[in-house]
């Protein structure tokens, strides 16, 4: 039973594989919602595999207090749950040894996954029932492409499927999940995708071109804890001893809290209550560290 008013975070499954039984992947996502987060954000690609079957056994009982996004794009090495506990005694050097470069949309991304680089729509429909499948119901809130660029994701076949799938009741919302240029460097978004879901921060370039995005859109920011080192970094560098990484961070994405939706994620119970507890916390930074922060990150990166 959730005993927090909900609070503008969702959670992603990306983690739960570190657990090392289903019960303790499960029992994050219990957590996270006893502390009032009520999204939940995973893809076939997740948890090599197991993040949908995971969280899926959460949302059983719990299907109409909660909202999904599943993704479509990338497909993962699949690893046995049972083999979990092994494979995170080792997950860096094998992670390693496992990976492939791939060029998705002019860029190199170094991961155990393939990316897809073309759309076979009865692909896209068939992965879509695969997920629903694995999450146990009948539809999910959000579906998004996932790392795929937005010419691509205009095709008329494309569009005309998914548009499809959610005259069926099989989706609510379309989106697309990546980076900037995934959305926006070559060609907006057509309409029906009503939903971005981006990383890292809230940068330059998407601060300005969301200004005039298309109207009523969600967003969706991932990625929290990817600019804890550069929190860090500040931190030293100004001489801040009083404020801890993590409620920099925090602080800094809750100041766009109206904008969208933050998304997180942990495999440590302590660690998701500690985000919600810094995330509902009326703690005021001082307004100069956050601006400080912001300009920050947008200094280059020093090689």
């Amino acid at each position: 039973m959730r005993n927090a008013d909900r609070v503008n975070l969702g959670f992603g499954t990306s983690s739960l594989g570190r657990n090392y039984t289903v019960r303790g992947a499960v029992r994050n996502l219990e957590t996270a919602f006893d502390q009032g987060v009520t999204h939940f954000d995973t893809a076939p690609a997740y948890c090599f595999g197991h993040a949908e079957m995971l969280l899926g056994k959460f949302i059983r009982d719990r299907r109409d207090a909660v909202t999904v996004t599943t993704k479509f794009g990338i497909t993962p090495r699949r690893i046995p749950f049972a083999l979990m506990p092994a494979f995170n005694l080792v997950r860096t050097p094998l992670k390693r040894l496992l990976s492939t470069a791939v060029k998705v949309s002019g860029s190199q991304h170094h991961h155990a996954f393939s990316y897809t680089t073309t759309i076979d729509p009865q692909r896209l429909e068939d992965s879509l029932h695969h997920s629903l499948k694995e999450l146990g119901t009948d539809y999910v809130d959000y579906f998004m492409l996932h790392r795929i660029a937005s010419p691509l994701a205009n095709q008329d076949d494309v569009v005309d499927r998914l548009l499809s799938l959610q005259a069926a009741g099989k989706v609510r919302h379309l989106g697309l999940a990546g980076s900037f240029d995934d959305a926006y460097g070559s060609e907006p978004l057509r309409e029906a995708y009503t939903a971005i879901q981006f990383g890292d921060d809230l940068g330059k370039r998407f601060r300005e071109t969301i200004t005039d995005d298309l109207p009523g859109r969600h967003y969706f920011r991932f990625g929290v804890f990817s600019i804890m080192g550069k929190a860090a970094d500040f931190l030293r560098e100004y001489n801040e001893p009083d404020i801890s990484a993590a409620e920099l961070c925090l602080a800094y994405y809750k100041e766009d809290k109206d904008f969208g939706t933050t998304l997180f994620s942990s495999s440590r119970n302590e660690n998701i209550r500690e985000v919600v507890r810094l995330w509902r916390s009326d703690r005021p930074l001082p307004p100069h560290v956050i601006s400080r922060f912001r300009e920050f990150l947008l200094q280059p990166v020093k090689v």
